[in-house]
Parts: structure tokens; C-alpha cells; sequence
């Protein structure tokens, strides 16, 4: 016996239905696996802080603005040398979303791999500069930078600025910017220069960078004022903030900034800190292998009488 027509027509809809079924899986799955992949992109850029000082402690905590970017424009990094010194960077590209998030990861790379081999920071900040005139995707973006290198004796912080928020310089007894010369961003000019300023460290200390997204958001929820940086540094003084900085500390500080206003950073934000103290010889030796091995190769015995 034939299929009626009526029976036909429910199998020819039934069969519709179930195409478009599969064909929506499919797509969704597609989806899935496309956002899976993203997420793990982005997950690929992600600062990694190997620091491999047990003298100083470091944090870092990292807010894009975009809510569906894990990253964004910011970008920070820090390396520690063979002979007990070290360096940290913090930046921001203009701009927001992947462009900015890719421009933002190839500086850090590349500063890391610039300071291993022993570069100042003078030098990087030229090459880097090099780096944001060749690689950006517009004319118009640049990039701010803020680097700061600290001794071995963790006595002195070697300071450049292109165009970036000076650190602030936390210690048992106040809150400070770090005094060094301004310099323009990355990406500006062909060859500009940038000039060091150094400034002396107390006993206990530590050193705040940071990009504008933390003080560029609204002092109260219904916008008017913009939060600023006395408000930070006020904030700073009164939650208590000194020679010595924790995780709990940075994840205090963003509560109350994006609390003052009243959502969301507007920007993308980041903030690292290093706290250490001044070292002896001796202390210096134990943190160091490679410095103490040196020393032993500078020690000539003395002639038996």
C-alpha cells in the first residue's frame, strides 16, 4: 500500500525539521569550539609573571574594560637578572579590543626578551619603539610605557617614562610618585629619546605601576569628577598601604575604585607591585648563585709562609 499524501507531506516536514535541527547543532557547536579556541588565545597572552627572586615579592592583578576579552591594551612583565637586580614594565596601547590586545602582547614579549639579553632600558625603549611604528594597525596607535630597574643591593630604582603615570613608591611612612623625567609614548616619532631618573630606596619599600584605567574612572557612581590620582593616593594612606603589598591588598584596591564608580572599569586596568628591602653583601650572595660564584672566582688565596 502507498504512503498518502498526507503522509508524505508530515515525512517531507519531519525530515525539514530534522535537517535544520542538525544544521543548528552543527553550528552551535562550531560556535563553541570557535569561542573555546578564543578563550584559549587569549588565555595564551596572559602575562605569566616567572620571577625567579625570592628577595621581593611580586603581584599583579589585570581588568580588561571589554567584558567579552580577557585582555586588552595593557601589558605588563618583570625579569630578574643573574647578578640580583631587576626590572618590571608596564604599558598601554591605545586603543581597546584584539588589535590593541595583539600590539600589546608583542612589546611584552619582546621587552622580556630585550631585557635577558641584557639591554637597558633606554635601548628597549627605542627598539620597542621600532617595534609600535612597524607592527601597528593604524597610524594613529601608540603606546605608553613606564620601566623600572632596581640594583642588586635593592638600594636604587632606575626610572623611564614614555609618556606613561610615574610609579608610586610606597614605604613605612608615606605614599609617593617617583620623581623622573617625562618622555613622549612609543609610536610618536622616529627617534625620540627618553632620559633615566633615579631615586633612592629606604630600608623597606615597595614600588606601584599602573595604568590610567585605575585612576581615569568616576570619583562617585553618577560620573561628574574623574577619580584621579590624589584620590588614589589618599586611598592608598588611609587603607594603609606601605612597605609591603599583598594579593588581598590589590584586589582591595580595584574593589574600592570601580566601587567609587559605581561599575565596571571604563578602561582596561592593570596594576603590578614589587615590595623588597635593602640587602647586605651576605644577603645578596644567598639570593644570587651566579653573584656568589663570581665572588669565589675573585678570591685569590693567600701564599703559604
Amino acid at each position: 500500500e502507498h504512503p498518502t499524501d498526507e503522509l508524505l507531506l508530515v515525512a517531507r516536514r519531519f525530515a525539514d525539521a530534522a535537517a535544520i535541527a542538525v544544521e543548528r547543532a552543527e553550528r552551535l557547536a562550531a560556535q563553541a569550539e570557535a569561542e573555546r579556541l578564543h578563550q584559549r588565545l587569549e588565555a595564551s597572552l596572559l602575562p605569566r609573571m616567572r620571577f625567579a627572586d625570592s628577595t621581593v615579592d611580586l603581584h599583579y592583578r589585570y581588568r580588561a574594560s571589554e567584558r567579552r576579552m580577557l585582555i586588552g591594551g595593557d601589558f605588563l612583565g618583570a625579569v630578574s637578572f643573574p647578578g640580583g637586580g631587576f626590572t618590571v614594565i608596564i604599558g598601554d596601547v591605545s586603543g581597546h579590543g584584539p588589535d590593541a590586545a595583539a600590539l600589546g602582547a608583542t612589546l611584552r614579549t619582546s621587552w622580556r626578551v630585550m631585557a635577558l639579553e641584557g639591554l637597558t632600558a633606554l635601548e628597549a625603549l627605542r627598539r620597542l619603539n621600532q617595534i609600535v611604528m612597524a607592527d601597528r594597525f593604524d597610524d594613529s596607535e601608540f603606546a605608553t610605557v613606564a620601566i623600572v630597574t632596581v640594583n642588586a643591593e635593592r638600594s636604587q630604582a632606575e626610572v623611564v617614562l614614555a609618556g606613561h603615570h610615574p610609579p608610586l613608591l610606597l614605604t613605612d611612612e608615606d605614599v609617593s610618585e617617583m620623581s623622573a623625567p617625562f618622555g613622549v609614548p612609543l609610536g610618536v616619532f622616529d627617534q625620540p629619546t627618553w632620559e633615566t631618573g633615579v631615586v633612592e630606596l629606604p630600608d623597606r619599600w615597595s614600588i606601584m605601576l599602573y595604568t590610567d584605567g585605575l585612576i581615569e574612572g568616576y570619583a562617585a557612581p553618577r560620573g561628574g569628577a574623574r577619580y584621579g590620582l590624589r584620590r588614589l593616593l589618599r586611598l592608598l594612606r588611609a587603607e594603609g598601604f606601605h612597605a609591603h603589598v599583598s594579593d588581598e591588598d590589590l584586589d582591595h584596591l580595584l574593589d574600592q575604585v570601580k566601587a567609587a564608580n559605581g561599575g565596571p572599569f571604563g578602561d582596561d586596568v592593570a596594576v603590578l607591585t614589587v615590595s623588597g628591602q635593602r640587602l647586605s653583601l651576605a644577603d645578596q650572595l644567598a639570593s644570587s648563585p651566579s653573584l656568589a660564584r663570581q665572588a669565589d672566582e675573585r678570591i685569590v688565596p693567600h701564599p703559604q709562609i
